[in-house]
Order: structure tokens, then sequence, then C-alpha cells
């Protein structure tokens, strides 16, 4: 087990995701109302990305918004950023530098994901 790992199982389980084994480079959570998590560790970072399927009709809309949250100077104390996946997923993610993850910066991470998809989806 490396130094990370011990992190990401406690991340996991505050999340209520019971895991003994956090040692795959992808791992997966799915949320009834947020979508999906994905934590995925590659060459010495580690990206969350939370998806979430968008009704078609307020795929454009959803975008833009998401667009001037992660893109503007108006965003996220962290460097979140969007993208779309096939024809109805919003996807937020950000990406960090394995040697800076600690406990307190995962649940920063996941709690500026869950924060920007909020103001994105409100009406």
């Amino acid at each position: 087990m490396n130094w990370i790992e011990p992190q990401l199982l406690q991340f996991c389980q505050d999340l209520g995701m019971e895991m003994s084994d956090v040692s795959s480079p992808l791992i997966q959570i799915d949320f009834e109302y947020s979508g999906t998590l994905q934590i995925e560790r590659y060459g010495g970072a580690l990206t969350l990305w939370l998806a979430r399927e968008i009704p078609w009709h307020q795929g454009k809309e959803v975008m833009v918004k998401a667009m001037l949250l992660t893109f503007s100077g108006q965003g996220p104390e962290l460097p979140l950023r969007c993208g779309w996946l096939g024809e109805d997923r919003l996807l937020l993610f950000v990406t960090l530098d394995e040697r800076d993850i600690t406990l307190p910066l995962l649940h920063q991470a996941f709690r500026s994901l869950l924060r920007v998809q909020r103001e994105v989806l409100a009406s």
C-alpha cells in the first residue's frame, strides 16, 4: 500500500463507501442524486470526475453555465474543468498532483465539484 491509499480509503469511507482495497487506478462511487464520482490515478496525478445525466433539452444551457463557472474568474478555488460525455452526461472534474493529496484536499475537491454541479443545475 503506498502513502496515498490510506487517504483514499478514508475518503471513500467518509462518503459511506466501505472499501478495504483502493489500489485500483479507478474507483467509482454512485450517488442517488449527484451522479457518479470516479477517482482516477494516472501518471502522478489524481482526478476526481463527477458525472451526471442531464435532460437533453437542458444540455446547451447546462454546458454554458458549467463553462462560465469553471473557466471564469468566478470559478472555484481549485482548478475545476468541465466536459460532456455522450449525449447527456455533464462532467465536472479536477486533477490534483498526487504529491499534494491530503484527506482535507480530497474533501475540498469533492465539495467544490458538488457545489458547482448544484450551481449549474439551479434554475
